[in-house]
């Protein structure tokens, strides 16, 4: 809201000659961030005046013709509407106490006062000339107690001693360089001349200018000593008081999130009650923002997975209203615990084992030998889901896949408790701040890296016989069991050479995360190191294997491994070792079937431009016949069509042996309960409506089925 008055006001200014183009494009970005962030919170009035003024911007940004006083009139009246909206209507119920802590006090639009209206159709010519403000920028605010910026100023203060030393000693250090230059002088000029006793004239040296430079030097070291221990001590506390000057209650991230709960139960239809439990637990803003997305992620999953309908619940014994709690608590070792707990039915885990196979995460060989837990972890796997019917909730079986990685890219664990028809727990145990980090640093490679303290169960020596045979099937024997290993710079992609032949014993490094362990062969081990935190700049948001970087004292840069990764890369790696390539060797082709030429056309460059090979049919009977002459890797089908519906060519499909594995997507408008089960039931892997149709969601669908 500050950006746009701000930039109307420089449009509206009496002082401009004519709108400024620049202006014109900062409102129209602003308009459209402004739409899509009251979308997500689903702020419809606020989403449809920033449409109406996204869309009027975008005309004048992009067209030829100037600003009339009409448009001009409109984007006032716009911001307007939307300072009302935003900071009194959102706010109206909310005790005032509490308002003022959500939202702060906001100017009106600074509109300049007009004498008289130009006629409407008066056209004023677009400016090109540079903003005269500073560049649009985000300005973020944190609240601090006062008693925690006094411990600031007083720490910086601390600081000043420390600084005036540093001059008496760099003094000190300039006094002894000289003493030490002219020494030399003394004896360059000695070289000439006959010595008569050079054993008297060294003690003498030793005795005098020696003995005052290593008196000198001793002192200095020991007042360095102390002033690095001082140092030290004042640095560790401005850096402590500073960090938790960043830091505010977890709760205050979940304010939006009754008002979700109650929107999630008007869309499906079901009744749950939001609860929270603080215990007044403090997080760094940098935890807060990357755990906030992964909460919303399990909300969601449990009012749409989890709570029943109220119908099912009271068949079930339970109250026909829900229960979703989320609770956070303060734990040893300076972690957060994060539990998300339902009272539903629990994970359904026939329907997670056939959303596996059906995804070709699995095959329906292995997925009968799962255990419970390891179908619980095949839920965090992107792309599977127990609702094969994709709506604006769910289906896309992203979630999940989203909260582990989230949380484990601040190095942190989840861990799930299900019990049928009793409910959900999710437990997030997170650490409260990010900023030093301590882990063992290793070479691989020519690179160094830092594996976490905390992945690091412990280091071993392997003879030469154990580390060839270990290379050779992808296994390394340890204390009765067998790990996945790999040789780390390999698995990294990085440049291996030959074993050291002089070795005896090879470094390997047991990692663990998650449940899971594996063995890596590094070059050296380097022994334990903390370093200092640095995010990886854009657009290395998410890079494979490395979660960040971090700065040694030494003033040089490692890489900070992300052993999550690094597990999940190791049995990728071994697989594509040590077992025989099943992939394609050609473009994956898909087959669309549509009665519509328009559909049809649509989806077929959609799928050509992301690289697929695309063949067309006109309906099931015609999809049918180029089955039986053609490779076709998945069907993409409409279910509405003559002579042989999408359901018919499923099940035709699914009763060819030679066909029987093809991935079916059923596309359609049928939005009835009944003909998504039966879409379902005769074994389509998807099945998309065409109301909530999106096509990065299609892509990703077919991309991961194929």
């Amino acid at each position: 809201m500050e950006t746009l008055e701000r930039e109307l006001a420089a449009i509206l200014s009496p002082t401009k000659a004519a709108p400024g183009r620049p202006h014109l494009e900062t409102l129209f970005r602003v308009m459209h961030t402004l739409k899509g962030a009251a979308r997500s919170v689903r702020a419809e009035a606020i989403e449809q005046i920033c449409q109406q003024g996204e869309g009027l911007l975008r005309g004048l940004v992009h067209g030829e013709a100037g600003v009339t006083e009409a448009d001009l009139a409109t984007l006032r009246r716009s911001t307007e509407q939307l300072h009302d909206l935003i900071f009194v209507e959102t706010l109206n119920g909310i005790p005032a106490t509490l308002a003022s802590s959500i939202l702060p006090p906001a100017p009106t639009p600074s509109t300049p006062a007009r004498s008289k209206e130009p006629p409407a159709e008066a056209v004023i010519p677009l400016s090109d000339a540079p903003l005269e403000t500073e560049p649009d920028q985000r300005f973020e605010t944190v609240r601090v107690d006062v008693g925690r910026l006094d411990r600031l100023v007083l720490a910086a203060e601390e600081l000043l001693l420390p600084s005036l030393a540093t001059s008496e000693r760099a003094r000190t250090a300039k006094k002894l360089a000289e003493d030490i230059r002219q020494f030399r002088v003394e004896i360059r000029a000695l070289g000439g001349k006959p010595i008569e006793n050079p054993g008297r004239l060294l003690r003498s040296l030793a005795v005098g200018t020696l003995k005052e430079i290593e008196t000198g030097s001793r002192q200095l070291a020991t007042a360095l000593s102390d002033d690095q221990r001082g140092l030290r001590a004042l640095v560790s506390d401005l850096f402590t008081e500073t960090r938790r000057a960043r830091m505010a209650p977890a709760t205050a991230m979940l304010a939006p999130f009754p008002a979700m709960v109650r929107d999630l139960c008007r869309e499906t239809g079901k009744q749950a009650k939001w609860h929270l439990k603080d215990s007044g637990v403090e997080l760094d803003r940098k935890v807060t923002e990357l755990v906030k997305d992964p909460l919303i992620h399990l909300v969601r999953n449990a009012i749409d997975h989890g709570i029943e309908s109220p119908d099912d619940r009271e068949a079930a014994g339970k109250p026909r209203r829900g229960r979703v709690t989320l609770s956070i608590a303060g734990i040893e070792g300076s972690k957060v615990s994060i539990t998300v707990a339902d009272d539903g039915r629990g994970m359904n885990l026939a329907g997670l084992k056939d959303a596996a196979v059906r995804s070709r995460n699995v095959t329906a060989a292995q997925a009968k030998g799962l255990g419970d837990d390891e179908v619980i972890d095949l839920a965090f796997r992107a792309g599977i889901s127990t609702k094969p019917v994709i709506t604006s909730i769910s289906g896309l079986g992203l979630g999940l896949a989203i909260v582990r990685e989230q949380v484990e890219r601040i190095d942190g664990t989840v861990s799930v408790k299900s019990v049928p028809g009793k409910g959900t727990t999710i437990l997030l145990v997170l650490p409260a701040t990010i900023a030093s980090y301590r882990g063992l640093l290793v070479s691989a490679g020519n690179t160094r890296l830092l594996l976490p303290s905390e992945s690091v169960e412990r280091v071993i020596g392997v003879p030469r016989s154990g580390i060839t045979a270990a290379l050779q099937t992808g296994m390394l024997p340890d204390s009765g069991e067998t790990l996945p290993f790999a040789r780390l710079s390999a698995l990294l992609g990085m440049a291996t050479g030959p074993l050291n032949e002089a070795r005896r014993l090879f470094p390997c490094a047991l990692v663990t995360s998650g449940g899971r362990r594996a063995a890596f062969l590094v070059e050296e081990i380097l022994g334990e190191a903390d370093v200092l935190v640095k995010d990886l700049p854009l657009p290395l948001r998410r890079v494979r294997n490395i979660s960040s970087a971090g700065l040694l004292g030494s003033g040089d840069l490692v890489l900070i491994a992300r052993a999550s990764d690094l597990l999940v890369a190791v049995h990728s790696h071994r697989s594509a070792s040590h077992e025989p390539d099943a992939g394609i060797d050609h473009a994956a082709r898909v087959l669309i079937v549509d009665d519509s030429i328009t559909t049809r056309t649509m989806e077929k460059n959609l799928f050509e431009a992301a690289g697929y090979a695309v063949t067309t049919a006109v309906d099931g009977m015609d999809a049918w016949s180029i089955l039986q002459t053609h490779q076709v890797d998945l069907v993409v089908s409409d279910i509405d069509m003559p002579r042989m519906n999408g359901f018919d060519l499923t099940a035709q499909i699914r009763g060819d042996n030679r066909l029987a594995e093809t991935p079916v997507v059923l596309v359609t408008a049928l939005e009835s309960r009944e003909d998504k089960e039966r879409g379902i039931r005769i074994g389509a892997n998807a099945y998309v409506l065409k109301s909530s149709f999106d096509q990065t969601n299609l892509l990703e669908i077919v991309g991961r089925l194929i």
